[in-house]
């Protein structure tokens, strides 16, 4: 299979077998936890590092889309940008709403 050929793949059942409870890791405020790059737009794009501080400030996303528990929100972003991480995880799982992502090539409205 071409998945065993690229390494560093885990088969479905040692990963099914994990636990589902964690931990949280002790981090400090300015550990960096995100790296982006800007989209270049006066310029070459800049990687912009991003510490454990971010996802805070992305209550207020929660409150400005209006979220909450129970949710089901739909982020049309692009994965890479910063939007989408601001729209698809920070501010739905801060409040535990469910987070919808499909994968595709093209936007097509009635298949989304």
């Amino acid at each position: 299979m071409w998945e065993r050929q690229r390494g560093n793949w885990e088969e479905y059942e040692v990963v099914e077998g994990e636990s589902r409870y964690s931990t949280g890791e002790r981090t400090n405020f300015n550990d960096a936890v995100l790296n982006y790059f800007t989209s270049g737009t006066t310029g070459n794009p800049k990687q912009v590092i991003h510490t454990s501080s971010y996802p805070i400030g992305h209550l207020s996303t929660t409150s400005i889309i209006g979220l909450k528990r129970g949710d089901i929100h739909n982020n049309l972003s692009t994965p890479g940008w910063a939007k989408y991480a601001w729209s698809s995880f920070f501010a739905p799982l801060n409040v535990g709403a469910t987070v919808l992502a499909i994968n595709f090539t093209s936007f097509n409205p009635e298949n989304t």
